[in-house]
């Protein structure tokens, strides 16, 4: 898999390594190191918004 990305200097080409469906690191706090799921559900509940076009209700 590639991805493309459009940068003003031209395109970036990228391969990920190990891609997943939910990237874990926002949910690090980097002043403990700390795991907390806060992050996550708050861009689950973005994700799921009406004015997104979600097919579903937002939560």
């Amino acid at each position: 898999m590639l991805l493309r990305i459009a940068a003003d200097e031209g395109e970036v080409q990228l391969r990920p390594v190990k891609p997943c469906p939910r990237c874990p690191i926002p949910d690090i706090d980097p002043a403990t190191a700390e795991s907390d799921p806060a992050v996550t559900d708050a861009l689950q509940g973005y994700r799921r918004s009406e004015l997104l076009g979600a097919p579903w209700p937002s939560a």
